[in-house]
């Protein structure tokens, strides 16, 4: 209760210069609960520059006013997706700056392209961002949307077996999508890579390009679907050989 009305003092928009004064020597007892209440028993305990901060705050409240107009939390939380790139890096000094832009950069690309796919429509330099103009119609423009049902690959604890499961199972159709296993050790390889960017690297069965929609059907006949065809050459005799399926993006990831 004392910290939450600690909280509270601390973040009024007015304070009389009064209490601040007294401040200095509740600033002391309330060092001393924290103390009392929460002992660390590894690293550096309480010898931290946070805790011995709580001495100087009066001073610094009659110096520079309450403490909403000196507050730096919005500034310090710029810092944690920089922290959060740095973390994929190979921890070399010479080029941990390099790798962590990299990843940053990385890391924006992959969030802007969720977004597109979610159906929102970013931003055009020229004519400004959508939301100014909900009627703006950007005739240039291409909206590529993928949609249907999504489907994400798991790994069996049991057996380690890959499997691909849907979030929408139609009736008739398998609950786990058949596909090929080449497909599934992409994806599961692709989403070992950017689990840290992204939770799940999703499969979608609808692909819309210039206002041409294609689908997918990720359970044929209850039979494995693939993106290949055995073609009759005749002399030459039968030739595995890739469809133009994959080429247009039937199946898109993310």
């Amino acid at each position: 209760m004392t910290l939450k009305e600690w909280e509270a003092w601390l973040n009024g928009d007015k304070m009389m210069k009064s209490d601040v004064q007294k401040a200095k020597t509740k600033h002391r007892y309330i060092m001393y609960l924290m103390r009392k209440a929460a002992v660390s028993q590894t690293g550096m305990g309480l010898k931290l520059m946070k805790f011995h901060g709580v001495l100087h705050m009066a001073d610094a409240i009659l110096n520079f006013g309450v403490p909403l107009e000196w507050d730096t939390g919005c500034n310090e939380s710029h810092h944690i997706p920089t922290k959060k790139a740095s973390m994929m890096t190979l921890k070399d000094l010479t080029k941990v700056e390099e790798q962590t832009a990299e990843r940053m950069l990385e890391m924006e690309l992959l969030a802007l392209a969720q977004m597109e796919i979610g159906g929102k429509w970013l931003c055009d330099y020229r004519l400004g961002h959508d939301d100014d103009d909900a009627d703006l119609v950007l005739r240039h423009k291409t909206r590529n949307l993928l949609g249907g049902a999504l489907c994400y690959t798991e790994k069996s604890g049991r057996t380690g077996q890959l499997l691909m499961h849907s979030d929408c199972v139609e009736k008739g159709k398998s609950k786990y999508p058949m596909v090929e296993n080449d497909l599934l050790e992409f994806i599961d390889g692709l989403q070992v890579r950017v689990s840290q960017c992204i939770p799940s690297v999703a499969l979608c069965s609808c692909y819309n390009r210039d206002g041409n929609v294609f689908h997918a059907d990720l359970s044929c006949h209850k039979n494995v679907w693939c993106d290949w065809v055995v073609v009759n050459w005749f002399r030459d005799g039968q030739l595995p050989n890739c469809t133009t399926l994959k080429a247009t993006g039937l199946l898109s990831c993310l």
